[in-house]
């Protein structure tokens, strides 16, 4: 009776995990609670960091030398810059429920901003 038991929650554990993922993946075009604007706050925020390393590697493959050590020190020196900027943005919210939301959107945004500079580098390089 208790290997029927155990197998009846093994199997019944992962539905609902299942399908608070996939409410969660639909609600990001319409997010109607706290959680669900700062769920996917962040994922819009992963998808842009996502980029930023595609873009980031295709571009450093084509540089050599003196220019790759630049576009490093450059990198390094934008993700400080990135998080710094983004914490004083969403310092406000810090103690509230808003706050993954306003982070996670201030990084979404430079994030995005910089994959365009990368991609713009890397197309000049190109020609």
């Amino acid at each position: 009776m208790r290997m029927i038991l155990a197998w009846g929650l093994f199997l019944l554990v992962p539905c609902p995990i299942a399908l608070l993922a996939q409410h969660a993946a639909q609600s990001c075009d319409d997010p109607q609670t706290q959680v669900q604007i700062n769920t996917c706050a962040t994922q819009e925020h992963e998808r842009a960091d996502r980029e930023l390393n595609r873009v980031y590697r295709q571009l450093a493959s084509r540089l050599k030398g003196d220019r790759l050590a630049k576009l490093r020190a450059a990198q390094i020196a934008w993700i400080k810059f990135r998080d710094a900027q983004c914490e004083l943005e969403s310092a406000e919210y810090a103690r509230g429920s808003m706050y993954p939301a306003v982070l996670s959107g201030c990084l979404a945004a430079l994030t995005k901003a910089q994959v365009d500079v990368l991609q713009r580098i890397l197309n000049d390089t190109s020609k």
